[in-house]
């Protein structure tokens, strides 16, 4: 009998977006066994569109107390809506995702935002390395495919090698793979026995860091992973203003909205106390602070001097004072 494989897509007044993924998830070569929505309390007409496009049958209530849960089938493929009876972030948005298709008892959970496309042998080529019990594509920039969507480095030869490109990755990757290095959440391939073993991510972070720590928890438990750069996936490119102040000798990347600003700070805190220890803590909160008195950003250094009380003191909900 074959694995099981879920999609589980966290969705947020973007409807049109969300339609051009599910409709990229329908085209896989490798045909999904379900796709499991959750709608972070949408207020686009989310449900009206999914419901044209014959994803659900049904308008879901909208005044409900709880998440509510639906199942319908669309050309053989089982689609499970949940609808959230209030906007848990992205966080929130995974766990209850990641919950549900787990509850359910699928082997192989797909997990993604919106905002992303598979190309049409995307999870099939993911799938070639299940060996690996996390594995993620290759996250191309949608405007630029020469570039990478979200970027990041590896550790090789005793220094950090920036992944900026596809060329970078190439130069890094083995027989086609990275091996050690993934995405977490766009796109990425998880195994049913990572989340037996370390459980969901952590929903109290809202949105900015959620990826971060389920990695860390994820490699701490000693399950490895993969980038295969034959499975391409595309996604908008990450958008921070990057300023350079004394003449360049400070980079310094800018977060201008102060709810993402506020939950980045917090919830990196709070990783950065548990998995790193307060030496490394300290230091980049001296190299933060100093960034915005040299850019003499007051209003950022209030915010994230609340965002790192609320982090070392693990107070949760207060990203609801910057939700506008």
């Amino acid at each position: 009998m074959s694995e099981t494989i879920c999609a589980v897509v966290v969705t947020y007044n973007r409807k049109e977006l969300l339609i051009e993924c599910l409709e990229s998830l329908e085209e896989q070569s490798r045909t999904l066994d379900a796709i499991l929505i959750i709608d972070n309390a949408s207020t686009d007409e989310t449900p009206e569109l999914l419901l044209k496009k014959g994803y659900i049958d049904n308008i879901p209530p909208m005044d409900s107390l709880e998440p509510y849960e639906s199942a319908s089938n669309k050309n053989q493929l089982t689609i499970h809506y949940v609808r959230m009876h209030n906007n848990a972030g992205g966080a929130g948005g995974f766990h209850e995702g990641l919950k549900r298709a787990y509850g359910k008892g699928y082997d192989w959970f797909w997990l993604m935002d919106d905002d992303g496309i598979a190309s049409p042998n995307c999870l099939e080529m993911l799938l070639t390395k299940k060996q690996f019990p996390i594995v993620g594509p290759l996250i191309m920039n949608n405007e630029n495919q020469a570039e990478l969507a979200i970027q990041g480095s590896v550790y090789r030869n005793g220094k950090y090698i920036d992944i900026l490109t596809v060329d970078d990755a190439y130069k890094v990757s083995k027989d086609n793979i990275i091996s050690g290095y993934a995405v977490f959440f766009s796109g990425l391939l998880i195994n049913k026995d990572v989340v037996k073993k370390i459980g969901y991510p952590r929903k109290e972070f809202f949105i900015w860091g959620d990826e971060a720590e389920y990695s860390l928890r994820a490699f701490l438990n000693n399950f490895n992973a993969a980038t295969v750069l034959d499975a391409h996936y595309f996604h908008p490119p990450n958008r921070v203003i990057i300023k350079y102040p004394l003449k360049g000798l400070i980079g310094h990347s800018i977060i201008t909205n102060d709810l993402k600003s506020y939950c980045y700070h917090r919830n990196y805190f709070h990783i950065k106390k548990n998995y790193y220890g307060y030496k490394m803590t300290l230091l980049w909160i001296v190299s933060e602070t100093s960034r915005r008195l040299v850019l003499n950003d007051w209003k950022g250094l209030k915010i994230i001097l609340k965002a790192w009380r609320d982090g070392f003191l693990n107070k949760w909900g207060n990203e609801k004072n910057y939700i506008k």
